[in-house]
């Protein structure tokens, strides 16, 4: 009895081995998680109020290169002209379409296979500019210079260098 048990369940292992074979059921091997491995900083261009470019900074090259004393890592600074307000009108928040102080940052982030490839943008918040982190663009209501530093949300903690965008 105890042979004929044994021979049933090596016959039923290889019925099943067939079984799954003829089925063709597959095994599918994770891929893993892509990280973001660096964000690249394009440009930063100033808007029209068409929303085509009328200057800009390609990649780093129009931008000033500062040096931190404290740690020796270079910044970019990007220097534009604040465009003032005609007569009789104020830069606010309600008329932010009428408004030539808008930049456009662009930026790439790598590898173009990652599986989440969105960005935190970091700066200060300040009454006198609005962010809009879904198109890219910061809009200055008055002269001022902001700090900003980009950083992957996927948990790798990938962020740009700092760099700064002068509107006086």
């Amino acid at each position: 009895m105890k042979k004929v048990v044994i021979l049933v369940i090596v016959l039923i292992f290889l019925a099943s081995i067939v079984a799954v074979n003829f089925f063709g059921l597959q095994i599918k091997m994770f891929e893993g998680t892509v990280y973001v491995t660096h964000i690249d900083l394009l440009g930063i261009e100033r808007q029209d109020l068409i929303g085509t470019s009328n200057s800009e900074y390609r990649g780093t090259d129009g931008g000033k290169v500062l040096t931190d004393k404290s740690t020796g890592e270079s910044q970019y600074f990007f220097d534009f002209s604040f465009i003032p307000a005609p007569e009789g009108t104020v830069y606010t928040a309600e008329n932010l379409s009428e408004n030539p102080n808008t930049f456009y940052i662009d930026f790439d982030v790598l590898p173009h296979d990652a599986n989440v490839k969105g960005v935190d943008f970091v700066y200060e918040e300040d009454d006198r500019m609005v962010f809009d982190e879904k198109t890219r663009t910061v809009i200055f209501l008055s002269p001022m210079t902001v700090s900003l530093s980009l950083r992957a949300i996927d948990g790798s903690e990938v962020r740009t260098k700092r760099f700064y965008i002068s509107c006086r």
